[in-house]
């Protein structure tokens, strides 16, 4: 798929299921990091203030991937661009 292919309905529908999924997933990792940082502060090995540190890189990590997938908005004409982004990234082509 081409950036400049436009989609119709049913690749478009089809399209935003993949970020979505994508979205989520990238979330699901980011937030592996908090919920270890519980775990370690109610064995005892972190304190408040390195969870909140650790919760502070998560907002910033959240931020930055909301950003990377909103530049382009979520329109039809913009979602082969943000496939192309994301399949890239997987690639471990940043």
């Amino acid at each position: 798929m081409q950036d400049s292919q436009k989609l119709n309905r049913s690749q478009a529908r089809e399209a935003r299921q993949k970020v979505e999924d994508y979205w989520q997933k990238k979330l699901v990792e980011a937030q592996a990091s908090i919920r270890n940082a519980f775990k370690e502060f109610d064995r005892g090995k972190l304190d408040a203030f390195d969870v909140d540190e650790i919760i502070v890189k998560y907002l910033k990590r959240s931020k930055d991937i909301d950003s990377s997938l909103n530049i382009y908005r979520w329109s039809n004409e913009n979602m082969p661009k943000i496939l192309k982004m994301i399949q890239e990234e997987e690639k471990g082509n940043p």
